[in-house]
């Protein structure tokens, strides 16, 4: 992690940590959480967006709190300004595991909801869309609906369509840098 990510994550955190003061939460809950570590994903990820990590043996069904923590790792990408907003919700949704939410159960989704931008949180479906875009070396195509699925690998005629049930022809991806 280089000087200016670091900066970015810190800048990132600070806002967080502010506006969930803002919707409520306890302020001794909130400082604790400014303790845990803050990583990055692998580059190549493009189907987790954050990810809150326990320490080894952590009992999830016990009581949890900040103290439990190893780290959290959100996506590099959710640094650039494009997706800002969405990266600050991440880190909500995964600030919400740290203090002591494991699961996507109903209690947890309630407290998901309090963030104020909703905007940002639908925005998860479309960084999912183009990070798996950017990471595709092949794109299959329906030649019938013209739907297109990015893939890393190539199709060789053994896939169909969902939609219409076509097979799927290989396109090589021209997005790739």
């Amino acid at each position: 992690m280089d000087f200016e990510e670091a900066e970015d994550l810190e800048r990132l955190k600070q806002q967080v940590i502010e506006q969930m003061l803002v919707i409520g939460f306890d302020e001794g809950a909130t400082s604790e959480l400014g303790e845990i570590t803050l990583g990055f994903l692998r580059r190549d990820a493009t189907q987790r967006h954050g990810v809150t990590r326990f320490h080894p043996g952590v009992d999830l069904k016990g009581e949890l709190g900040p103290k439990n923590i190893r780290r959290v790792d959100l996506h590099r990408e959710l640094l650039v300004a494009e997706w800002r907003d969405y990266g600050a919700y991440v880190l909500y949704h995964e600030y919400c595991h740290c203090l002591g939410h494991p699961s996507h159960g109903k209690d947890f989704r309630a407290i998901e909801r309090l963030w104020g931008d909703d905007h940002a949180r639908k925005m998860g479906r479309r960084f999912t869309d183009y990070l798996r875009q950017r990471n595709a070396v092949w794109n299959w195509l329906c030649p019938t609906c013209k739907a297109v699925h990015a893939r890393r690998k190539r199709s060789n005629g053994r896939y169909k369509c969902r939609k219409c049930d076509s097979i799927l022809v290989d396109v090589a991806n021209s997005n790739l840098a």
